[in-house]
């Protein structure tokens, strides 16, 4: 009889380690996950630091040759038009439709917007307001490391 409860307690032990070989390889694959998923975060911010220099760049060269100093409504467009470039961005990577990333508040653009605003309890307005910039970078941050 103690033999029996030897062997049932060791097929126990056995079958438990088992399952921590498995929670451990699991873990193994979700913490690689997340690293490509941290790689490719810092490979994107990267990518979009750059661009918005390449922008800064580029405005200042129409400005240089223009002769003109742009006015504050003239640098409220551009920064317009940059965050405009990262909605678009950030709603076709999360899923709200292939949307031309060109700047534009288009139709596509506004619907994407209104239906993000909806999904994510937002007040919709189909605008791009600062509360659904705000959640629209945080989603787009939260669907990178997925």
């Amino acid at each position: 009889m103690e033999l029996l409860n030897g062997r049932t307690q060791r097929e126990a032990a056995v079958g438990t380690l088992e399952k921590l070989r498995s929670d451990v390889a699991a873990l193994r694959q979700e913490q690689e996950s997340l690293k490509q998923a941290r790689d490719q975060l810092q490979t994107d911010l990267t990518r979009l630091r750059e661009e918005q220099a390449a922008a800064r760049d580029t405005s200042g060269q129409i400005r240089a040759t223009s002769g003109a100093i742009a006015s504050p409504a003239a640098r409220e467009r551009e920064a317009d038009h940059v965050s405009i470039v990262t909605a678009q961005k950030a709603l076709t990577k999360l899923g709200y439709g292939p949307l031309s990333v060109d700047g534009i508040m288009g139709p596509r653009t506004r619907q994407a917007l209104e239906n993000f605003q909806h999904d994510h309890e937002l007040k919709v307005t189909s605008e791009l307001d600062s509360p659904t910039l705000r959640q629209l970078t945080a989603s787009n941050q939260t669907a990178t490391l997925e």
